[in-house]
Order: C-alpha cells, then sequence, then structure tokens
C-alpha cells in the first residue's frame, strides 16, 4: 500500500491546485478526495477525467479506492 498511498497523496494533492475549494463544494462534495470516490464508485461525470488519470496511474478500481481509502 505504501506506493499506492503515495500516488494517492499526489494525484490529491495535484488534483486539489486545479480544483478550487469553492468549486468542489459546489458540486456538492467536502473534497477532492469525496469527489473522486463519488466519481469512482458511482462513475458520475464529476471530476472523471482526474479519476481516470488516477486509476490508470494505479492499475485497477480497487487499488484506487484503497489508496483513497488510506490517503489524508
Amino acid at each position: 500500500m505504501g506506493k499506492a498511498l503515495d500516488v494517492a497523496n499526489e494525484v490529491l494533492a495535484e488534483v486539489s491546485t486545479l480544483l478550487s475549494d469553492e468549486l468542489v463544494k459546489a458540486c456538492g462534495f467536502d473534497s477532492v478526495k469525496d469527489m473522486m470516490i463519488d466519481a469512482i464508485t458511482n462513475k458520475t461525470p464529476t471530476g472523471k477525467s482526474f479519476v481516470q488519470m488516477f486509476i490508470d496511474r494505479l492499475g485497477s478500481i480497487e487499488a484506487a479506492l484503497d489508496a483513497l481509502a488510506a490517503a489524508n
């Protein structure tokens, strides 16, 4: 989980610099992490391109969810 956790924290930090807190909250989420988990589990379009980048880097949806669950 060490590498996956590093990737999760890195991607969350990258996405957080691209999306303002106000935009994330306007989409109905408390955080970028919540938005990404929603996009993965519910297949919603919100944040989908960022989420796909994250899934691709970790190799699977399951690995992405596990890494996000362990992330800050």
